[in-house]
């Protein structure tokens, strides 16, 4: 019974120091888990809203064909350039909302 409890107590202690050195080890992973974990929430959030990706992708299509990456700083100088823009903008949101109801209306 005595060679029971001190095999027992050894396992118990051994089960500790494995249980340590697995959380130090996970305790270095921690940062690169919440990083895949953000890209799982964004990705579950595309697959939900398809019609945000491709409003994006529009986005992104359209500024690298204009040109409006070489604006830089300058585009604050250009009224025009950030007037055109965000009318542009407020008519996708617009467009948006409107389609964003009616498909919660379906």
């Amino acid at each position: 019974m005595e060679e029971l409890a001190r095999r027992r107590a050894h396992l118990i202690e051994l089960c500790e120091l494995q249980r340590s050195d697995i959380a130090m080890h996970v305790g270095a992973l921690e940062t690169p888990l919440a990083m895949a974990d953000r890209v799982f929430r964004v990705a579950r959030y595309l697959r939900g809203h398809p019609l945000a990706l491709g409003a994006a992708v529009a986005v992104v299509a359209a500024m690298r064909r204009r040109g409006i990456w070489k604006l830089g700083r300058h585009a604050v100088a250009k009224r025009g350039v950030l007037l055109k823009w965000g009318q542009r903008g407020l008519v996708a949101w617009r467009a948006w909302r409107a389609l964003r109801g009616r498909r919660a209306s379906i």
